[in-house]
C-alpha cells in the first residue's frame, strides 16, 4: 500500500499538470468534441496520470529516505 505525501492535492495538480486550464476548458466543453477527439484525449490524460503516480511514488520514496537520514542524523546528535 502506498503512502501519499501530506498536502493539498492541488498543490500536486498545479505542479505537475503545467496545463490545467487547458485540461478545464476541455472537461467543461464536453459536448464538443467529436468520439474520436476524446477517446485522444482520454488516452493523454491516462498518460498524463500514470506520470503523476509514478511521480507520486518516487517523491514518497524519497521523503522517506530523507526521515531516514534525518533520524540518522538527530541519533548522531544525541550520542
Amino acid at each position: 500500500m502506498m503512502s501519499w505525501i501530506p498536502g493539498s492535492p492541488s498543490k500536486l495538480l498545479t505542479y505537475f499538470v503545467p496545463n490545467r486550464e487547458k485540461l478545464f476548458r476541455m472537461l467543461t466543453n464536453l459536448e464538443t468534441h467529436s468520439t474520436d477527439e476524446w477517446e485522444r484525449r482520454f488516452e493523454d490524460l491516462k498518460s498524463d496520470l500514470m506520470v503523476l503516480s509514478t511521480e507520486a511514488v518516487r517523491l514518497t520514496t524519497e521523503v522517506q529516505s530523507l526521515r531516514g537520514v534525518n533520524a540518522e542524523l538527530k541519533n548522531l546528535g544525541s550520542g
